[in-house]
């Protein structure tokens, strides 16, 4: 079926693939977005808002998911052909995509929570300090940094123990 599209067009095996990817991915994105935005709506009737910042917080992570899959696999398509490189690199791409998109996600949910927070004491009327509320959650997004930073690290083959190591000895 490729090998006929590609004569159709008078192009390569692999640049029917890739377009046929990009279709895909495109695809699977809107059906995800939709899915998402019909969620949020019936979410929105209920009382509570902490599943509001968690499907909030879904979409942009699997936007990134979706894309980034996609960009791999079109690199995979091109190193069948080429081979520049190697399929551990590829691996641990697939493997980084997945942190990046958990860690963008405890990032948001981070975000929202405050803001629902600040949203609900204000709303009825608690004297609070916001500032507090605010660091707090300052922290939690820098441990999420930090930490998905480390996975990152590790998942290229750099050692943790050296990197703090490092750090330890620089100060």
């Amino acid at each position: 079926m490729i090998e006929k599209y590609s004569n159709l067009l008078g192009v390569n095996d692999w640049v029917t693939k890739v377009i046929f990817v990009l279709i895909v991915v495109i695809s699977i994105n809107i059906f995800t977005k939709v899915i998402l935005i019909n969620l949020k709506k019936q979410i929105e009737k209920t009382e509570n808002n902490w599943d509001d910042a968690f499907v909030s917080s879904l979409f942009r992570p699997i936007t990134f998911i979706v894309w980034m899959l996609g960009i791999i696999f079109t690199v995979q398509l091109f190193n069948e052909n080429e081979h520049l490189l190697d399929n551990s690199f590829i691996s641990n791409l697939k493997k980084s995509t997945f942190v990046i998109g958990i860690s963008l996600f405890l990032y948001s949910f981070s975000k929202h929570l405050q803001e629902l927070i600040i949203e609900k004491n204000i709303s009825k009327n608690i004297d609070f300090d916001d500032s507090t509320i605010e660091a707090i959650s300052k922290l939690a997004r820098l441990s999420i940094l930090i930490i998905a930073t480390l996975i990152l690290l590790q998942t290229f083959g750099l050692s943790i123990s050296g990197f703090l190591l490092l750090e330890a000895l620089v100060g």
